[in-house]
């Protein structure tokens, strides 16, 4: 089925009784000013079924019934050094999540990336995904490499007792690089509370490009990969924490050398993602005859480094 674009942007001409910039904004005169991406981002995620949505009914923009990407891009797209202004390119892409592994126990932590996939002129995303409440805790959210410039705002939302949502978007301000082809859009580092399976779905997904077309299509969440660089860099951490990696520096050696790899691998250069990861082992090699790492971490690291170079070769 062909995604789904939006491309009426009638709304925020027409809004009866509130303007953005005149009634919240530092700005005068009605112009918008930071005080108005203050305002989206303090309401972001309330939807229709909220006590709140009364008091930000207004600010739903596109009306579709919740405070997401599009309100907050609108705002912050007119911030910045320069006023956002249109490619002329149309709206494509996806985003699915996949965390790093099923089964956690109680206290480990669980990473889930945020995946977008065949990306065009995507200006701003956002992301809503349920977390049963009694089995998860939000640790952090951290941006990808491809949107570490971009305003971010992640929240939780819901009076559920089961289950919360939680939102998170990313939005340009103003005039910057849009996203394109696949990307790692971001990371959400989960704590178990109590033994559990990582079971969730995206109850919301938005994609937003500079003309203000939008794909709302609901992605999947995916499968943990076999072996994965995610898994490897929780591997290190893991060890590091237990003392079977006893030199501070040469965890970071080891981190900084996955986050190489990663990289490589997140567009799709799996040439360049294989040597690179082939020298991970060198680099093993290296840290255990220096004795920073134990034979026990170093066969361990090793054997998921191989697992992974069969996968990929």
């Amino acid at each position: 089925m062909a995604p789904r674009r939006n491309s009426d942007r009638s709304k925020k001409d027409k809004t009866e009784g509130w303007v953005v910039g005149k009634n919240i904004s530092d700005g005068s005169g009605g112009s918008i000013g930071e005080d108005d991406l203050n305002f989206f981002a303090s309401y972001l995620g309330v939807d229709e079924t909220d006590t709140a949505w009364n008091q930000v009914a207004r600010g739903d923009i596109n009306y579709n019934g919740v405070i997401d990407a599009y309100d907050l891009m609108y705002v912050a797209a007119q911030l910045g050094e320069n006023p956002l202004e249109s490619t002329g390119k149309s709206v494509k892409g996806s985003i699915d999540i996949r965390p790093d592994k099923q089964h956690v126990k109680k206290g480990e932590k669980v990473d889930v990336a945020v995946i977008g996939s065949d990306l065009q002129d995507i200006n701003a995303f956002g992301l809503e995904m349920l977390l049963p409440t009694n089995a998860f805790k939000v640790e952090k959210m951290s941006p990808g490499d491809a949107t570490k410039d971009m305003v971010n705002y992640a929240k939780v939302n819901g009076s559920k007792a089961s289950a919360k949502r939680f939102m998170l978007v990313f939005s340009n301000k103003g005039a910057q690089p849009t996203l394109d082809g696949k990307q790692t859009l971001a990371t959400i580092t989960l704590v178990a509370k109590e033994d559990a399976d990582f079971a969730t779905e995206i109850t919301r997904s938005l994609l937003v490009n500079t003309d203000f077309e939008t794909i709302d299509d609901i992605g999947d969440v995916l499968e943990p990969e076999t072996a994965s660089i995610a898994q490897l860099q929780s591997l290190v951490e893991h060890l590091k924490e237990n003392g079977e990696i006893t030199n501070a520096s040469a965890a970071q050696q080891l981190q900084t050398h996955l986050r190489a790899v990663a990289h490589y691998k997140d567009q799709d250069q799996t040439e360049k993602a294989v040597k690179h990861l082939r020298g991970f082992n060198v680099l093993l090699k290296q840290q255990v005859e220096k004795k920073h790492i134990s034979e026990e971490a170093y066969n361990t690291l090793k054997e998921n480094t191989d697992r992974l170079l069969e996968k990929w070769q």
